[in-house]
């Protein structure tokens, strides 16, 4: 699914977002590189595409023809778990 880099909230449009287009439920930009399928912290310009103009600002939106909103899969870990946070919470106050 694609997800906002910023809340998480899934974005649901059928092509790729707008350069200006934003999120519903939080309204920060969607067409940046932090959303972006070819973001890769460890490349040059922080880019999988080496035929770019460097984006200065990786959280606002840009003009960048190569974007392609990455799917994302929210990890187990992130999910609501409300048996596992009682056990954590009546673990805490458990006497030893």
């Amino acid at each position: 699914m694609k997800l906002c880099h910023k809340c998480k909230a899934e974005w649901k449009g059928i092509t790729q977002p707008g350069t200006k287009e934003t999120c519903v439920k939080c309204g920060e930009d969607l067409h940046i590189c932090l959303n972006c399928r070819l973001y890769d912290n460890h490349k040059p310009y922080q880019c999988m595409e080496t035929d770019i103009d460097p984006v200065k600002n990786k959280e606002r939106y840009n003009f960048c023809e190569h974007f392609q909103f990455k799917n994302t899969s929210i990890p187990e870990s992130s999910k609501p778990n409300p048996a596992g946070s009682k056990n954590a919470f009546n673990n805490l106050f458990k006497k030893q």
